[in-house]
């Protein structure tokens, strides 16, 4: 075997769940926004929330690699 051969692993089962969980809750959506949400802090991304929850709106925070996973 050689020292670049690439080890196929099985993907671990609470990965696999998130990604079930988004694709899910992508469904069932009516609309959907992607943002960044990098150089907020804890007080206003619940600001975010808090304001979007009397329209029965929610915000998610999921790595990139699992969402790009739920979306194929």
């Amino acid at each position: 075997m050689s020292d670049t051969a690439t080890v196929e692993r099985e993907p671990r089962a609470d990965k696999v769940a998130v990604v079930k969980e988004i694709a899910a809750r992508l469904g069932e959506s009516e609309a959907v926004f992607v943002t960044e949400y990098r150089g907020l802090t804890v007080p206003q991304i619940a600001g975010v929330r808090n304001a979007l929850r009397p329209s029965d709106a929610e915000m998610a925070i999921y790595k990139n690699t699992l969402a790009k996973l739920a979306v194929r």
